[in-house]
């Protein structure tokens, strides 16, 4: 006695592949989701960015800026020695996924970014472009690495690096609104980006020389790692604040990414069920028909 094949059952087999094919492209989507909808677009931002112009820096800055660098010459050559990218003068091409994710591994890189941030400077382009913004979208990558997503590549990079650069220009200047064909709230967007959590333990000398918690130079040869190597743990526990331990070994996602990823997951289990009953009904009588 033969039994026909009951077409359900390649039905069910086609669905359970079309369910788990969809939730793999799903959860890529989320792995690569960097921006609400709201944010501008890259073509958005650099239309602003045109309508402003070049903001160079004053004399003033520019004093500052060669001082924080120059202060720090040792950090600066680590950096580059750990990526082959360089921070200042800044690269005249935009770092390579690899090269970004080598940055943000790098302790040379994390401390000499870090005490940018704490120089407080200007939003101004200088030798190639604007340290301040490069510190500040450093570290909000820094996070999505930390929550392993990908590193971005060059034009992603330079997207995160223009919207940083648009913010801290209107935020800086608040009459730029006046005359921009388009308006945009700084503070809404800022509040949508990843925090730029700094190294902590990084600490800003008077003359713009880089410590780490234990009043040792960052610069120092001697040191030629991360200051977490003083036995401080190394997870802070406060959100968005990333150790350089941290890019290779933690294990945490987003609690948006999560709840997404679960809906994932009893989508495809309702979808196997289904499979499953349609599958085991295939034998009923009254489903498929007996042949001698």
């Amino acid at each position: 006695m033969q039994r026909k094949r009951c077409p359900t059952a390649k039905k069910g087999r086609a669905l359970l592949v079309l369910a788990v094919l969809v939730v793999a492209l799903q959860l890529a989507a989320v792995d690569h989701c960097r921006a609400d909808s709201s944010l501008p677009s890259s073509s958005e931002v650099s239309n602003l960015l045109a309508q402003i112009g070049p903001v160079p820096c004053s004399d003033d800055a520019v004093v500052t800026i060669n001082k924080v660098f120059g202060n720090n010459q040792l950090l600066v050559d680590g950096c580059y020695n750990d990526t082959g990218y360089s921070v200042f003068p800044l690269s005249g091409t935009l770092p390579s996924q690899e090269q970004t994710m080598r940055m943000c591994a790098s302790p040379a890189c994390t401390d000499l970014l870090s005490g940018v941030v704490l120089a407080k400077l200007p939003e101004c382009q200088y030798q190639n472009g604007s340290a301040r913004s490069l510190a500040e979208t450093f570290f909000r990558i820094r996070v999505d690495l930390a929550n392993h997503r990908t590193s971005p590549k060059p034009e992603e990079f330079s997207q995160l690096y223009n919207l940083n650069m648009l913010v801290n220009e209107v935020v800086q200047n608040a009459t730029l609104t006046t005359t921009m064909k388009s308006q945009i709230s700084a503070a809404s967007i800022k509040d949508q980006m990843n925090p730029a959590e700094i190294n902590p333990d990084v600490v800003l000398s008077d003359n713009y020389v880089f410590y780490v918690n234990n009043n040792r130079k960052a610069s120092d040869k001697r040191t030629g790692v991360s200051p977490t190597d003083s036995g401080k743990d190394n997870m802070t526990g406060e959100e968005g604040r990333v150790m350089d331990d941290d890019v290779h070994t933690t294990v945490t996602v987003s609690a948006d990414n999560l709840v997404e990823v679960y809906a994932y997951i009893a989508v495809v289990w309702v979808c196997m069920n289904i499979s499953y009953f349609w599958l085991t009904h295939c034998g009923d009588p009254a489903v498929g028909t007996d042949k001698l």
